[in-house]
């Protein structure tokens, strides 16, 4: 996850939504099964994304 997402809510990331990347859970810690994503959703720096996009999309957020 990149640092500028931290702190922030999955609906202000526009990023995403340019990119075409959808969301679909969050692993609190990275521990534990995740949860379903809402926009509202604060991320924290040690959170576990679960998402879906195009590949050369989401390639490059891996690094």
């Amino acid at each position: 996850m990149q640092r500028s997402w931290v702190g922030r809510r999955l609906t202000d990331i526009t990023t995403l939504n340019e990119r075409g990347i959808l969301v679909l859970a969050v692993s609190r810690n990275g521990l534990g099964l995740p949860e379903l994503a809402t926009p509202e959703v604060v991320l924290g720096a040690r959170d576990v994304l679960v998402v879906c996009g195009p590949e050369d999309e989401l390639t490059p957020l891996l690094a």
